[in-house]
């Protein structure tokens, strides 16, 4: 099953450069406890904002989830083809 979430939140606590304090910690916790109930086993990041906040997801998540940072693995394969 594929479920998406929209997390406009997200985008301004990474451009004001707050993706690593305790409100993002707040605010990505609220967000995503939406998914408490389910058994969410991979989630993919699907914003080039959203991987300076890949630590805190994962926490959140935890590590029964696989967090898929696809604008990571865009940029590896890039690098790679360079």
């Amino acid at each position: 099953m594929v479920t998406s979430l929209a997390c406009p939140k997200f985008v301004p606590l990474v451009e004001s450069n707050e993706y690593d304090s305790a409100i993002a910690k707040k605010v990505v916790a609220e967000i995503l406890a939406s998914f408490e109930k389910r058994r969410i086993d991979t989630l993919i990041l699907g914003c080039t904002h959203y991987p300076l906040l890949h630590s805190i997801i994962q926490n959140v998540m935890g590590d029964s989830c696989h967090v898929n940072d696809s604008g990571c693995r865009k940029q590896s394969v890039k690098s790679s083809t360079i």
